[in-house]
């Protein structure tokens, strides 16, 4: 489509043609609106504005792919609403969208986007966006991005194991437009049991994403193994992860928490650059980091806590991990914590002015460097009833949780008596 004076589009859709999509070419005192509209896969730049004169509105419009969503000198802004996603037409010269297309209920008054919506035609394959409530159980082959919409649900039965390709993703969207996510807007209830564990996995290291909390939907995953991820779990919402495995050598967290609280017990956690990573880039605090009854152990750093929200952790080991076991920028309060034979040093506090950080009825013992290093001034630090390195004897404290830790060999790092309560 080439445009020359003034237009208002909606509801279009503008495809697989062999040039840019919109080509603008407007004059002083011109102006095109598109909205409601789905641009994509045209060879060339989906939009492209080379000269200046003109004003150029776009609103909630799906853009994706050949060159790339907004191209030439005076590149048009997406605009309120407007995102990249794999639309999935019907195919085959049919460019009506199916059931799971991200177009459904994305427009500006809830409408869907382009010039053909959804009518019956059901989604092939296991991607896109997931509008009812829907079931899986055995062996699942994902082809792209899987997202929960909001007011759905997505259950795992026992047993369920998704599949993820490695390193490609038909979706094109997400926060890692070449790799697979599980995104929960809507609930995610991952729910194994103690003979049948759910178990999402790639074929490779660093093969999919990982799973993300994008919403408050009361999202849990329990006796779940995450296997051979970026982020085990991202937590860009509320949730609970509970008794779970996660294994992803060379992944970035295998927990990530941001701008939000969560509720994290029972988890093994190993392979990742941080075992927990806490960041935070809004002001004001979410919620509390709970994290209870885990084991961080063989990751670079053991737990990474940047976040504004305060870190809560009992009754969890940190141990064996190359770098910190625990590094606290921001306030946390740990008791009956054990947090041995990390490679430097066994908590390390930067914390500024106005954070505070407590230590209590926990063992910090035969980390490679300083078992508590303080390098700044800002903070507050209070340590009561808590192991010196030679005190190898001591016990974890009393209220030792009376739940086995996740991965049978870390016992023996408990004390006899707690592990026979």
């Amino acid at each position: 489509m080439l445009l020359y004076a003034t237009a208002d589009l909606h509801h279009m859709t503008i495809a697989d043609n062999a040039s840019y999509g919109v080509h603008l070419i407007l004059s002083t005192g011109e102006s095109v609106t598109v909205r409601d509209s789905i641009v994509a896969d045209n060879a060339a730049s989906q939009f492209y504005k080379s000269v200046s004169g003109g004003s150029v509105t776009l609103d909630h419009n799906l853009v994706v792919g050949g060159t790339g969503g907004y191209g030439g000198t005076y590149a048009p802004s997406p605009g309120t609403g407007s995102f990249i996603n794999t639309p999935l037409f019907v195919g085959g010269g049919n460019y009506r969208i199916t059931s799971n297309s991200p177009a459904r209920k994305a427009g500006s008054d809830g409408s869907d986007l382009g010039a053909l919506p959804y009518t019956q035609n059901a989604t092939i394959g296991l991607q896109g966006k997931l509008f009812v409530d829907t079931t899986l159980s055995g062996i699942n082959d994902v082809l792209g991005d899987v997202t929960v919409a909001p007011g759905a649900t997505l259950t795992l039965a026992p047993g369920a194991v998704l599949n993820f390709p490695a390193n490609q993703d038909s979706m094109r969207g997400g926060l890692d437009p070449s790799r697979i996510e599980l995104i929960a807007e809507g609930r995610l209830v991952s729910a194994g049991n103690g003979s049948n564990r759910v178990t999402l996995t790639s074929t490779s290291q660093l093969g999919w994403r990982g799973v993300r909390i994008a919403r408050d939907a009361g999202s849990l995953v329990m006796l779940t193994d995450i296997l051979n991820a970026d982020f085990g779990v991202d937590f860009h919402a509320p949730g609970v992860l509970r008794d779970s495995v996660i294994n992803i050598p060379g992944g970035a967290n295998g927990i990530h928490v941001l701008n939000t609280g969560a509720i994290i017990d029972g988890v093994r956690v190993s392979g990742a650059n941080a075992g927990l990573e806490t960041d935070d880039n809004v002001s004001g605090s979410a919620g509390t980091i709970s994290v209870t009854n885990s084991v961080f152990t063989g990751n670079g750093y053991g737990v990474y806590h940047l976040s504004g929200e305060p870190l809560a952790m009992s009754h969890t080991v940190v141990h064996g991990n190359t770098t910190r076991g625990v590094l606290l920028y921001a306030s946390a309060d740990l008791h009956h914590m054990t947090i041995a034979d990390n490679a430097s040093y066994g908590v390390q506090l930067s914390i500024g002015t106005g954070e505070s950080v407590t230590v209590r009825d926990s063992i910090v013992a035969n980390n490679v460097a300083t078992q508590f290093y303080k390098g700044v001034s800002g903070g507050f630090v209070v340590f009561r009833h808590r192991s010196k390195p030679a005190d190898a004897h001591l016990h974890h404290g009393e209220g030792m949780a009376r739940r086995p830790l996740p991965g049978e060999p870390l016992l023996d790092a408990l004390p006899r008596e707690a592990r026979q309560r």
